[in-house]
């Protein structure tokens, strides 16, 4: 039977509809297909503006990181004012070419409600994350893949040292259809000066649940999926991956860390590596299950201040950083459009259940341990 599932965490409802999965279709992969690999990358990166000796292309950067660079990176107290690289690059990072938002601009006071009109301020950055022009997240190295989060960091950091910025969104589009317009890997980052609906309603459920508990809203979600264990995907002693009741999409997985903490940038190096190897991971698994397949994911991170929506010390004890995954296995159609519901036609325990399944089937048991470093 269809169910409506209203999510803890946000407080928005879902509807699950497995049987809508067997309607007919004209041909193709219900999934949409990622990027493939083609058989001659030196050629397809010769007018990418993200592959070395293109950097002319892309506007001036304003960071880098090569490999020696990982060290200094996770050792620095003040991560945020950390210098560039210097040498041949590993991660660089570029203001987007087609920002949505601009820093030329000065931030204005929003007044909502009305026709309320004003500039669009912030910053819009591109982190390209590999030279190699076809190389994805999963088949990079350990240290590749914790050099990215590194830089993912230090940019956080740097953007919440400008005070006219409260909330930074880290975010990466891998596939056409999940809004990337080149295949070269890369991520992206927007900073705000305003906290954006979702976060906000994130930063509203926490509020409420610290103040009724005096604890944080996905700290107690985590102990409640672990004890169920039915949409659980994996777990280790510093990372939880679960499908999270109220999925929004199917396979949609959460990479939660155990230990409580508001900031990816205050987050711990051995957390940051979990979540490089667990990310690889989940990645290899999606793509043993249903093919190669476009995705987004988002980084989920406290804002600055958090200013009229929960502040101070209830913020870092009530909000929790967390990355969320989404495949574009379906797409929205009118009713999610015009009710704002969205439908999910695979339940988030049928989703763990067969994740789990294809760790098995890779010999990594039903809770399997983080890959060996390549």
């Amino acid at each position: 039977m269809p169910e409506l599932r209203e999510d803890p965490w946000t407080g928005r409802w879902v509807l699950i509809a497995a049987e809508r999965s067997q309607r007919p279709h004209d041909g193709g992969s219900r999934a949409h297909a990622a990027w493939t690999r083609s058989s001659a990358p030196q050629a397809a990166g010769r007018s990418c503006p993200f592959c070395p000796g293109h950097e002319e292309k892309t506007p001036p950067e304003t960071f880098r990181a090569g490999a020696a660079d990982l060290e200094r990176l996770e050792g620095s107290a003040d991560v945020g004012a950390e210098p560039p690289g210097e040498g041949p690059w590993q991660v660089r990072v570029v203001p987007n070419l087609y920002p949505m938002v601009r820093s030329e601009v000065g931030p204005e006071p929003l007044s909502w409600g009305g026709r309320a009109r004003v500039p669009a301020f912030g910053m819009h950055e591109v982190i390209i994350e590999t030279p190699e022009h076809q190389t994805p997240f999963q088949q990079l190295s350990l240290e590749d893949r914790r050099l990215i989060l590194a830089v993912l960091r230090q940019r956080l950091a740097a953007h919440y040292q400008d005070k006219r910025l409260e909330q930074v969104i880290l975010f990466k589009n891998w596939g056409k259809e999940a809004g990337a317009s080149l295949e070269h890997p890369h991520g992206q980052l927007v900073a705000l000066p305003w906290v954006p609906p979702a976060i906000r309603r994130e930063l509203v459920r926490s509020r409420e649940h610290h103040r009724e508990t005096g604890r944080c809203l996905l700290c107690t979600i985590v102990e409640e999926e672990l004890e169920d264990g039915s949409r659980v995907v994996a777990a280790d002693e510093a990372m939880v991956l679960l499908a999270p009741f109220a999925s929004g999409s199917p396979y949609e997985v959460w990479l939660v860390p155990r230990r409580h903490g508001a900031r990816f940038e205050a987050s711990s190096e051995a957390e940051r590596e979990a979540l490089a190897r667990w990310l690889g991971w989940l990645l290899e698994r999606v793509e043993g299950l249903l093919g190669p397949v476009a995705y987004n994911w988002v980084l989920h991170t406290a804002p600055r201040v958090g200013r009229g929506f929960l502040e101070g010390e209830a913020l870092e004890q009530g909000y929790h950083w967390h990355l969320e995954f989404r495949p574009r296995v379906s797409t929205p159609a009118g009713f999610e459009w015009g009710a704002g519901v969205d439908v999910n036609v695979v339940a988030p325990e049928q989703a763990a259940a067969w994740l789990r399944e294809t760790a098995k089937e890779a010999g990594m048991g039903a809770r399997p341990a983080p890959p060996p470093a390549r």
